[in-house]
């Protein structure tokens, strides 16, 4: 059983992070409810050598006491024999589990700790320990979590940082080495959401399958890295113009189906103050046209200039883009 003492902060080795699974986050929120109410819940050590003592739950709380100048703080203390290695790793895994999330890197440290120090079985951490988690009972993603903690450290800043999630980051650990590091660089100037660094994962993977090329090899081809650190642009333009080459790269026959419509209209010659667009992926019926006027007259130039483009082949061609796709001789991509 273990006693509540006031102990020194000073007695305590933070140092050693044995059981610590903390990683990243911003302490502001807990520094401010520590500031106004104090220490809420002991920090569990145990002792060792009488008048030291190991930290094994509580890193956080202990890094803000020691910011808001605290010299004593509330432990609860344990023998070595009391919490012998086993126990304490699981205290230092579940004692957080009802009070915060866990971002992606410290569920990976909480794996890694219930393996190596938690002497937990594999089919445990799976079928219990992953879904509580919030993570699929896989056997793939257990592996990939634990292939995750190789990241190097920077890398493993940003995403706890940005809070990927596992889908978007987890593929990452099937990857090799340096086409890792390549496409860190790439998300690390760009920053995207969770969404749109999933969708450029899944993508580029597929294009290494279209093309049967290593995915470093297509990130070379595609310029990621230039494109993703162009000074020119604002960080949501280079963010759009990566998303726009790898989706371009991903779907070449809708890239050409694009390409075309774009010509088809340009050749009706519609007014300035016109724009057609197809529908999303060209998974619809009709195209979607929009037009803006500042008089009666511009109105009905614009409406004739509509009527006679109905009558132009380019119309017709630009319908059967819809129906039945690009004509055979341009299905195939040039390599």
């Amino acid at each position: 059983m273990s006693r509540i003492e006031e102990l020194t902060l000073g007695a305590i080795d933070e140092a050693d992070r044995t059981f610590c699974v903390s990683f990243g986050g911003n302490l502001g929120n807990l520094e401010r409810s520590m500031a106004a109410v104090g220490q809420t819940a002991p920090l569990h050590v145990r002792s060792v050598d009488g008048d030291r003592y190991q930290l094994v739950t509580g890193f956080r709380r202990a890094q803000v006491l020691r910011l808001l100048g605290r010299t004593q703080v509330l432990g609860a203390v344990y023998s070595r024999e009391e919490l012998p290695d086993p126990k304490a790793a699981r205290l230092a895994v579940f004692d957080n589990f009802g009070v915060r999330d866990y971002n992606l890197v410290e569920q990976a440290r909480a794996v890694e700790l219930l393996l190596d120090v938690g002497e937990m079985a594999e089919a445990e951490l799976v079928n219990k320990v992953l879904p509580a988690m919030g993570l699929q009972g896989h056997g793939r993603v257990l592996q990939r979590l634990r292939r995750l903690l190789v990241v190097e450290e920077e890398f493993l800043e940003t995403i706890a940082e940005e809070g990927w999630p596992a889908r978007a980051v987890l593929p990452l650990c099937a990857w090799r080495a340096d086409a890792r590091q390549a496409f860190f660089e790439v998300v690390q100037a760009l920053r995207p959401g969770a969404n749109k660094l999933a969708e450029l994962v899944t993508w580029i993977e597929e294009i290494a399958l279209q093309r049967d090329k290593p995915i470093e090899s297509v990130l070379v081809d595609l310029k990621l890295r230039s494109r993703s650190q162009d000074e020119a642009l604002s960080p949501p333009e280079r963010l759009r113009q990566v998303r726009e080459v790898v989706r371009r790269a991903r779907y070449p026959t809708l890239t050409r189906m694009e390409r075309r419509a774009s010509e088809l209209v340009g050749k009706l010659q519609l007014s300035p103050y016109v724009t057609v667009r197809p529908p999303e992926g060209f998974e619809g019926d009709a195209y979607e046209a929009r037009f803006s006027f500042a008089s009666p007259e511009e109105l009905g130039r614009i409406g004739r200039r509509l009527v006679e483009a109905s009558d132009d082949p380019s119309a017709v061609e630009l319908r059967s883009l819809l129906t039945e796709g690009l004509p055979e001789d341009e299905e195939e991509e040039k390599p």
